[in-house]
């Protein structure tokens, strides 16, 4: 591979030359490695060399050569699902999945799900939380929005912003939100067929049974009704008596309208997150009017988004509630609508309005129900969202009206000033004065070294300064002497700076991998027991597991069955043999060789294994043979695709388990290795010091004999003693020719000491500790993407 040059297969992967790719995979290039602005191959391949001016219609780009790498890449044994998934911080954070639904390339979607073989996540995120599903209907992405559903899309998951894909397709997309609110209807009667999240009361038999009824009639491929259905007049009259009739509490026409018989489908249909004239949708109908669970639950199974903002004030429907003038005498009554909402529905409390404020912010200056304000506040334990300000700076207790503060359990007239000139009257829970003195005291102390570019300035001025002290001094006096032994004590204090601050980077450093492999016993736990109920699904329905393609050359997986607690104890107990996929990013930099050399070295020491993990079995049942089995769900009952489906999934995340234990393992070698160079640089740079201030001390000696065995004192002294001999003299001659030599073996092994403690500081401790960090970084990535995935699983399975 290197023959090809260092990124032959991006090269390659970049001009879409097929031919290219496949010499540089034959010659041992790795499909996970990143180039230096952190794109994979599979990227390069997609979006080519400028993906900002990518038209996707256009034939000359998309060839069928680019399709076959694309195909080629997401297919490889070797391909991980950090891979796969994480998100590129050249594409402003996107993911492969999400770059193509941003270009609109349906084809190049339909082979990254197809050809991964549940490798790519359908919900994969971006750096912002951002679905491939949200780019898709944003830009009104018709087809690529049908697949994506069609394979299990999340159309309820929410970006960083608490924006779902509904939100983006509201008003002028009523295919895609057809779609997704079809889609929607679908899950969530799943989720209540199984009974696993309590997100309607079960007593109500009507809304189920209406609900089921209405699935079973819509139960066929998702296509929605041709644009020509949606009569923009038909549509405003049917969310306005939806909307009428939330507002007037009719259940019975409430219902009529979420969930019309066979008759009532031929109808322009009607879209439950549709705004009215004024952009509020019927969800904000429901909580500005008297709150009524059976009309919330009807509009949850009917596939309204519980956090829609409106378009104006962006006021989500916490905002609302907290508004409104209809709040029910009853407490009990508020406390099961809101608790609802936010615990069984999930409707975020962190939203933020136009203004930046939160429910909270709204409840405690505007609202009327001090009930309703104390309900937000128990919703929120950690006390995290009350401290959050808004856009003039403050929080949810200093707006709070007077009446209202005792809510916050703080007693705020306590807290301020008598003089009506204090400034403590203006902000009540800020004073200056405090942060004056906060800041007066830490000003006295000597802030810690924690930059790296100070780190290195210190480091290489105690190196200077250690060349300094080996160097033999001009000339013997006092003067000299004592600028050597000021020379010797800056050294010694730079030491005392450097090195502490080196052990704490190894703490550190060994804290976030504790806190990395405490998350992933997490996942692994979650990952065990989701596999377990998926494969009791799978017997229990006599489904067998398709076999799969994406077994590497060398490996036994096909010849090796393990039982599911088998394979994922596993994963914490076994240390898998190395795998090039395991070797991970290698960004070019000035120790990437050594880093490189380092991390083959790593994984040369990990024992080897009988059989390849990388593609470790998996505990479901396997086909005999798949051959001929057409991947189309069309006919079959839809839980049966998605347990195969999702099959393939925890196939994946199992095989990244194991590869996640060896760059943990890598980890660690980094850490121990920049821990052992920090002890040895501590060691070299007392030997250093040691060895030079008994110099300066044996060189202050000489100096005082100088001064009296100068060479006139000499000749005079020759004088008055005839009696001196040659062997005198001799004597001292050996005497000073000694020193000299001594000396220089002294200054000659300071030499080699400076040369050892620069390779220490800023190749192995530097090396060690940076390698660590991106390797840390990288797994902690990659654990989100498969709990993600194994969430996934769960939330589509029903398990």
């Amino acid at each position: 591979m290197r023959t090809l040059g260092h990124y032959a297969l991006h090269t390659y992967a970049l001009a879409g030359d097929l031919t290219g790719v496949r010499r540089a995979l034959g010659a041992g290039a790795d499909v996970n490695e990143l180039m230096e602005d952190s794109r994979t191959a599979l990227v390069c391949a997609i979006g080519g060399e400028d993906w900002h001016s990518v038209d996707p219609s256009s034939s000359s780009f998309l060839t069928s050569e680019r399709l076959q790498i694309i195909e080629l890449l997401v297919s490889h044994p070797d391909a991980t699902m950090f891979t796969l998934n994480a998100a590129q911080a050249h594409l402003k954070g996107a993911t492969a999945l999400g770059l193509a639904a941003w270009l609109n390339m349906l084809k190049v979607v339909q082979i990254l799900l197809d050809a991964s073989d549940g490798a790519v996540a359908v919900d994969g995120r971006d750096g912002h939380n951002a679905t491939p599903l949200m780019y898709a209907a944003r830009d009104g992405s018709l087809e690529v929005c049908k697949f994506l559903l069609e394979r299990g899309a999340r159309p309820d998951l929410r970006d960083s912003n608490h924006r779902s894909c509904i939100q983006f397709s509201v008003g002028d997309q009523p295919q895609i939100l057809w779609m997704t609110e079809m889609s929607l209807r679908r899950q969530r009667y799943q989720q209540l067929q199984a009974a696993m999240r309590a997100t309607t009361r079960p007593h109500n038999d009507h809304l189920v049974a209406s609900a089921s009824a209405f699935v079973e009639r819509n139960s066929g491929p998702l296509e929605p009704p041709a644009l020509a259905q949606f009569v923009p007049k038909c549509m405003r009259r049917l969310t306005d008596a939806l909307i009428c009739a939330i507002i007037s509490s009719d259940i019975p026409t409430v219902m009529s309208l979420l969930f019309p018989d066979a008759d009532g489908l031929s109808y322009s249909p009607l879209l439950v997150n549709q705004p009215d004239h004024e952009g509020w949708s019927p969800i904000h109908h429901c909580v500005s009017s008297a709150p009524s669970l059976d009309i919330l639950d009807a509009l949850y199974l009917a596939g309204a988004d519980v956090s829609l903002f409106t378009p104006n004030e962006q006021f989500s429907p916490l905002h609302l509630l907290a508004l409104s003038q209809e709040l029910p005498e009853d407490p009990e009554i508020l406390y099961n609508f809101t608790l609802h909402l936010i615990r069984d529905l999930r409707v975020p409390l962190a939203v933020t309005d136009r203004l930046e404020e939160t429910p909270i912010h709204v409840a405690a200056e505007h609202g009327t129900s001090m009930t309703l304000l104390s309900i937000y506040l128990e919703c929120d334990p950690t006390g995290s969202i009350r401290e959050m300000r808004n856009a003039r700076g403050l929080t949810a207790l200093e707006v709070a009206r007077p009446e209202f503060r005792s809510v916050f359990g703080v007693d705020m007239e306590g807290r301020r000033a008598a003089s009506s000139l204090s400034c403590r009257t203006v902000r009540p829970l800020r004073s200056m004065a405090s942060s004056s003195s906060v800041m007066t005291v830490s000003s006295s102390f000597p802030l810690p070294v924690t930059s790296d570019d100070d780190m290195f300035a210190l480091s290489t001025q105690m190196l200077s300064n250690l060349s300094q002290l080996t160097r033999p001094m001009p000339k013997r006096a006092t003067r000299d002497v004592d600028q050597q032994r000021a020379l010797l004590g800056e050294t010694s204090r730079l030491s005392r700076l450097i090195i502490p601050r080196l052990r704490s980077r190894c703490t550190d450093t060994v804290r976030e991998l504790h806190e990395l492999r405490a998350l992933f016993d997490k996942v692994d736990q979650s990952f065990y027991a989701v596999s377990r109920a998926v494969a009791a699904a799978m017997r229990e329905r006599g489904i067998e597991r398709r076999k799969r393609n994406r077994e590497s050359e060398d490996s036994q997986a096909t010849a090796v069955e393990e039982d599911l607690a088998q394979l994922a104890m596993s994963v914490k107990s076994k240390s898998p043999s190395p795998t090039k996929g395991v070797e991970g990013p290698a960004k070019q930099s000035k120790s990437a060789k050594f880093r490189a050399w380092l991390r083959k070295k790593v994984m040369a020491d990990r024992p080897s294994t009988p059989t390849t993990p990388s593609r470790t079995s998996s505990p479901f049942p396997r086909a005999a043979s798949d051959e001929g089995r057409s991947s189309s769900c069309s006919g079959r009952e839809p839980m049966s695709c998605a347990l195969e489906a999702c099959s393939a999934v925890l196939d994946a995340v199992g095989r990244d388990m194991h590869r996640i234990v060896d760059a943990l393992a890598v980890a660690q070698k980094y850490i121990d290795q920049a821990s052992h160079s920090t002890s040895r640089a501590e060691r070299v740079v007392g030997r250093c010091l040691r060895r030079r201030s008994e110099l300066l001390n044996q060189g202050f000696s000489d100096t005082d004999a100088s001064s009296i065995y100068t060479p006139n004192n000499l000749r005079s002294w020759s004088s008055q003693n005839s009696l001196a001999s040659s062997k005198s003299v001799l004597s001292m001659q050996t005497m000073s020719s000694a020193s000299s030599i001594a000396e220089t073996l002294i200054e000659g092994d300071d030499d080699d000491d400076v040369r050892v403690l620069r390779r220490l500081l800023f190749r192995k401790v530097e090396v060690g500790l940076e390698g660590a960090t991106e390797e840390l970084q990288r797994v902690g990535e990659w654990l989100c993407i498969i709990r993600d995935s194994v969430r996934a699983v769960k939330h589509r399975t029903c398990v």
